[in-house]
């Protein structure tokens, strides 16, 4: 008797401290109480995905060290003995020693251009959906504090939505514009340290069992009253220094079509702007009819150089063919976690979730400029006379006529300018300057002005 008693007495204690571990349990490390996932099938779209193109902004560029800093001592010493032979003065020695590397007679490529595409993501509240399947509708048409985006994937399309060509394969074709790369993928939130959750909680309890009428051998019936207090503190850490979101991308093979995803982490919504640089190519026109001219050497230290002197180098340069804006068609497809039960609880553990998939197809209406009309012109500068718009000074050698000079930018020709204003020539070396057909004369050189054009 007195066996089976207390083995009562100890499995009452057993079961009530379990239920002390049972109670203790927390869901802080939990995503959800419970879910289900389900595709939505009607009109109703609670997402807006807008965006815009702008000029990538350049990256800072470090300044091209001098041709010195590139020898070794043996080849600094070199040239330093076969520069000094030429050089009249220290002054011109110093200045040769300085010069940068020269400009590269490569063409000039104007059909590549870095395009920055900024993303607006905004959750919307469904106003009156009739249809019968809306999902929309059976979960809550308004937003809770925890409903949130957790997949984003947005596609650009250089194609029309029903174009045959968003199906063809193969490689780029270069008489058609295409996304040669995306160089960049950037967010508000991409891995934040968030420091540590601490959660400290206890549970005390007192377990009393009564049992009556046990007889002790050579004693009176005695009642045991089993007593049983435990008292616990269960001390938890979460560790959030996590990447809140994973980019990933890809382009089709012909280029016409990029794919952009994210995926949030534990309490990241992807509304909110991101932004991604591209590179892109434009096709070309089949002719190159304008050529810049790269004048090297005109200033020797702090003098203008002698005709003879100064160097002449000839950059074709390759313009982009595009009869209009080049225009980029926006489609999205998303992932919503919509909160259908617990939605006092902080902790998401607590809640009772529906993650709902939308797709939508690239849109008519969606569609964006990703390069303007005046993205694709190239300003030129030339030299005019005065009041001459159309006559601009020229240069041919003897073994090929040039034509008008164009040069890159608005120092160059001021540059060129006050050089030709120095030394009042119409040669440099075997190159000759015209004007109107005739040779520049001296008189006219003093009249002369920049011009500023943009091709094409």
């Amino acid at each position: 008797m007195k066996s089976r008693s207390w083995w009562i007495g100890w499995c009452v204690l057993v079961v009530l401290t379990s239920g002390c571990g049972l109670f203790s349990s927390t869901k802080l490390t939990h995503y959800y109480d419970s879910a289900r996932w389900e595709e939505v099938q009607c009109s109703c779209d609670v997402l807006e995905v807008a965006a815009f193109s702008r000029e990538k902004p350049p990256e800072p560029a470090s300044p091209p060290k001098p041709l010195m800093e590139k020898l070794s001592p043996e080849g600094q010493q070199a040239l330093i003995q076969a520069m000094g032979g030429k050089a009249k003065d220290i002054a011109e020695l110093l200045s040769h020693l300085a010069d940068k590397e020269k400009d590269s007679d490569a063409l000039i490529d104007k059909t590549q251009f870095q395009r920055r595409v900024v993303f607006s993501v905004a959750k919307k509240n469904i106003q009156g959906c009739e249809e019968d399947n809306c999902l929309f509708q059976r979960v809550g048409k308004f937003f809770w504090p925890a409903d949130r985006i957790s997949e984003l994937q947005v596609i650009l399309s250089l194609d029309p939505p029903n174009s045959s060509a968003r199906t063809t394969a193969g490689p780029p074709d270069e008489r058609k514009a295409y996304i040669a790369s995306w160089d960049r993928f950037e967010t508000k939130e991409q891995s934040v340290d968030l420091g540590k959750l601490k959660r400290t909680h206890g549970y005390e309890g007192e377990v009393t069992a009564t049992v009556e009428g046990i007889q002790i051998p050579g004693g009176p019936t005695a009642k045991i009253v089993p007593r049983f207090k435990t008292t616990e503190d269960i001390t938890e850490d979460v560790d959030l220094k996590k990447r809140r979101i994973t980019l990933s991308g890809r382009l089709t093979q012909n280029g016409r079509e990029a794919v952009l995803r994210q995926e949030g982490a534990l309490d990241t919504d992807l509304t909110g702007t991101f932004a991604v640089d591209f590179t892109l190519h434009l096709p070309h026109s089949e002719h190159t009819p304008y050529k810049f001219v790269k004048f090297g050497n005109l200033v020797a230290g702090k003098e203008f150089s002698q005709p003879g002197k100064v160097t002449v180098n000839i950059k074709p340069m390759m313009l982009p063919n595009l009869s209009g804006p080049l225009e980029c068609y926006l489609g999205y497809e998303y992932v919503i976690r919509k909160v259908i039960g617990g939605h006092k609880k902080i902790a998401e553990g607590y809640h009772r979730v529906a993650y709902l998939r939308k797709k939508t197809g690239l849109n008519q209406l969606g569609k964006f400029t990703l390069i303007g009309n005046k993205d694709i012109q190239t300003p030129v500068f030339s030299l005019i006379a005065e009041g001459d718009l159309k006559n601009r000074v020229q240069i041919k050698s003897e073994i090929e006529t040039i034509g008008d000079i164009h040069l890159e930018t608005y120092e160059e020709a001021k540059e060129f300018l006050l050089w030709l204003r120095k030394m009042q020539k119409n040669s440099l070396g075997n190159y000759s300057l015209f004007l109107r057909g005739k040779a520049l004369e001296p008189n006219v050189i003093d009249k002369l002005k920049i011009y500023i054009r943009k091709v094409p």
